[in-house]
């Protein structure tokens, strides 16, 4: 038997109007069919049942913050940032293990030989050379490494591990900026390499 014709057979609608088992509108004083729920309160488990004429009256004057304080509401509305998850700030000992490798990192990065053709790719005074400098990377290397060194570098300056100061705010835009750069010229480089040998 078809995928569908098995569905079809064992899915159920949640009322049979042949069967006459469809509700009466909620709405007090109305004898229409209710064929629309509607929630009773914020925690969305329980439901009212409605024709459509009192369904688009009751979802109009719903309110999801209702009995809330408004110290309540800002804490839901905060959680609701990131998606009602809870963050928790970054330890310092996780912080000086992460500046720890990227000053290894830099170190590597600065210690690699290149030949003159290599650096002459990107120059130091391109953006591109510019964005390398500031991950402590020299060319040649790959958008693996360029990952690499970001997540490095993100864990130093992060504002959650910084108390929220504002110069790492500052240091996480240039971050960025520097990643967002060396990410276009990658991807070009892989698109042109896929276009020569297609």
């Amino acid at each position: 038997m078809p995928v569908m014709a098995r569905l079809k057979k064992t899915l159920k609608p949640v009322f049979d109007e042949a069967q006459n088992t469809t509700p009466v509108c909620h709405h007090e004083g109305c004898c229409e069919s209710a064929h629309y729920r509607a929630p009773k309160d914020r925690h969305l488990r329980e439901y009212h049942w409605f024709c459509l004429n009192h369904v688009r009256s009751y979802n109009s004057d719903w309110n999801f913050y209702k009995g809330m304080t408004p110290g309540a509401i800002q804490s839901h509305q905060h959680a609701d940032l990131t998606w009602q998850r809870p963050s928790w700030p970054v330890h310092e000992h996780h912080a000086k293990s992460a500046r720890l490798r990227f000053e290894v990192l830099e170190a590597v990065g600065r210690s690699v030989q290149l030949t003159e053709e290599e650096r002459n790719l990107f120059p130091p005074h391109t953006p591109e050379g510019k964005a390398l400098a500031f991950f402590g990377l020299e060319y040649p290397c790959d958008f693996d490494d360029v990952k690499r060194a970001y997540k490095q570098i993100i864990k130093v300056h992060h504002p959650d591990i910084n108390k929220n100061s504002r110069t790492s705010h500052e240091q996480m835009k240039k971050i960025n900026e520097a990643y967002n750069v060396l990410s276009k010229t990658f991807r070009s480089q892989i698109s042109q390499r896929y276009r020569s040998n297609s």
